[in-house]
């Protein structure tokens, strides 16, 4: 296969302010250990994808976890990148806890040493806003609903106070975010469940900014907030303990991928993870999307070209990694062989062995999160490889 790295997701630590029901952490063992990329690995990293990525528009994306716990890594970062002329550019996704904190929240003994660790115990929100657009952080995307985000202080659910993300948006607004070069962008997902009270509280933000909105987006002058967000979390990528939307059978089997299948008319609806990876979790791990999908190496023990050589050759001398790169060659090849759905092809393979496997991916995650990690499921492909 030919794997292109469109954009880089460096999960900068597991570590969060917050504890969000549907986060891809509490569905793992890092609930239990600490990660962190610092900013020497962050910089190996940047300078290894910049060997292997031909996208001249890629991105560079700090996420966690809940980045801001390494806010001064995050900066020497940034400052790196501008001052190394690499040509990406540098976003970052925040629940706004830590950046925006103030009153009561700023006060409470837990957030005040995720400050004092993160080096933002030095900081204003505004001084914060400043040292990041300063270090060249050309855009940031806030999660502000009902899972992130509560009217009043809320730490025993560990949510962000409104108040909090106010003073945020006050300063990023007034620090030039919100254009076409630096954008600012609220992420807004929710089951039906939290529709309500989500809407209640962007309502009430973009009220206090007084924004207007149009069409999907908030407007002010020169200004834009862009809304983005998941309504209703999908079967591809999403992991959730509680409400995961369930999907018809004829809808997934019709699923497919853009990083599989290439950009071809007729191979039906794309996972919506396609547009970034590879994805770098705070322990090194490398994935083959953003939706944490398919295990491919880890950044502790090889560099990103081999790991992509092994990936692109469909060899990996490490098998941890092997059955996974098989699957993935297999589902590229096949699929384009045959004009075939990659997702839905291969779910199709497994359910004629597993009729209840639909059932089970429906409570749990998507197809390829449930895939490359279930070894009674790969072992289901590989032995199909071999017949094939």
């Amino acid at each position: 296969m030919r794997y292109e790295p469109r954009h880089l997701n460096l999960h900068v630590t597991n570590k969060c302010n917050n504890y969000c029901r549907f986060c891809y952490i509490s569905a793992t063992q890092h609930d239990k250990n600490e990660f962190f990329l610092d900013s020497n690995i962050m910089i190996r990293t940047i300078n290894e994808f910049s060997k292997c990525s031909l996208n001249p528009n890629a991105k560079i994306v700090f996420t966690g976890g809940e980045p801001t716990l390494k806010f001064n890594d995050i900066l020497n970062t940034l400052s790196y990148i501008q001052e190394s002329h690499i040509n990406y550019s540098p976003v970052m996704f925040t629940n706004g806890g830590l950046l925006g904190a103030i009153g009561k929240y700023r006060k409470n003994k837990v957030i005040s040493h995720m400050l004092n660790f993160s080096g933002l115990n030095k900081h204003t929100p505004k001084s914060a806003v400043n040292e990041l657009k300063k270090a060249g952080l050309n855009g940031i995307t806030v999660s502000v609903d009902a899972n992130h985000t509560s009217f009043n202080d809320n730490l025993k659910c560990h949510q962000v106070p409104l108040y909090c993300i106010k003073e945020l948006f006050d300063q990023l607004l007034d620090q030039g975010y919100g254009t076409a070069e630096n954008e600012l962008i609220l992420d807004v997902s929710y089951s039906d469940a939290e529709k309500q009270k989500s809407e209640e509280i962007i309502e009430n933000l973009i009220s206090h900014l007084n924004f207007k909105k149009k069409g999907n987006d908030y407007i002010k002058d020169n200004q834009i907030i862009i809304r983005r967000g998941v309504v209703g979390f999908t079967l591809v990528g999403r992991v959730g303990e509680t409400n995961v939307e369930q999907l018809k059978l004829e809808d997934a089997l019709d699923l497919t991928c853009e990083k599989l299948n290439g950009k071809k008319e007729g191979y039906g609806p794309l996972c919506f993870n396609y547009e970034h990876g590879p994805d770098i979790d705070s322990n090194g791990d490398v994935y083959f999307c953003n939706g944490q999908s398919f295990l491919i190496g880890n950044i502790f023990e090889d560099n990103l070209q081999n790991i992509f050589l092994a990936l692109n050759t469909n060899h990996s001398i490490n098998e941890k990694y092997g059955a996974n790169i098989k699957i993935l060659n297999f589902m590229s090849n096949f699929t384009k062989q045959n004009k075939r759905n990659c997702i839905g092809e291969t779910l199709n393979i497994l359910i004629q062995k597993e009729p209840d496997l639909l059932k089970t991916i429906n409570n749990a995650a998507g197809l390829c999160w449930n895939l490359g990690r279930n070894k009674d499921l790969q072992q289901i492909i590989l032995n199909y490889i071999i017949n094939y």
